[in-house]
C-alpha cells in the first residue's frame, strides 16, 4: 500500500517540479532581460555624459579662442572693445542656450 502511495504521488511532484522550474527559468529570463536593460541604459547615460563633456570643452576652447580674437582686433581701442565684448557676450550666451537644449530631453 505505501508504494501505491508513492506511485501516486511521485508523478504529481514531478509536475510540480516541472511547473516550478519553468516557473524559475521565466523569473530568471525576466531578471536577465532586465539587467540588460539596465545596462544598456548606463552605457546610453555615459554616451550622453561623455558628449556633453566634449560639447563642454569645445565651446570653452572657442570662447578663449573668441576672447582672443577679441583682444587682437581692439588692439587697446576700449570703443571697439566694448562693441566686441557684446558680440562675444552673445555668442556666450548662445553657447548656453545649446548646452542647456542639449540636456532638456535626459529628464535630468
Amino acid at each position: 500500500m505505501a508504494n501505491e502511495i508513492d506511485r501516486f504521488r511521485q508523478p504529481q511532484e514531478r509536475g510540480l517540479s516541472t511547473i516550478f522550474n519553468r516557473s524559475a527559468a521565466a523569473s530568471q529570463r525576466d531578471q536577465a532581460r532586465q539587467m540588460a536593460n539596465v545596462k544598456q541604459d548606463v552605457q546610453v547615460t555615459a554616451f550622453k555624459v561623455d558628449g556633453a563633456a566634449a560639447v563642454a570643452g569645445y565651446t570653452m576652447e572657442r570662447a578663449v579662442q573668441l576672447d582672443m580674437q577679441r583682444r587682437a582686433l581692439a588692439d587697446g581701442d576700449e570703443t571697439l572693445n566694448s562693441i566686441l565684448i557684446e558680440i562675444e557676450v552673445g555668442f556666450i550666451q548662445q553657447a548656453k542656450s545649446i548646452q542647456r537644449r542639449l540636456y532638456d530631453g535626459w529628464g535630468i
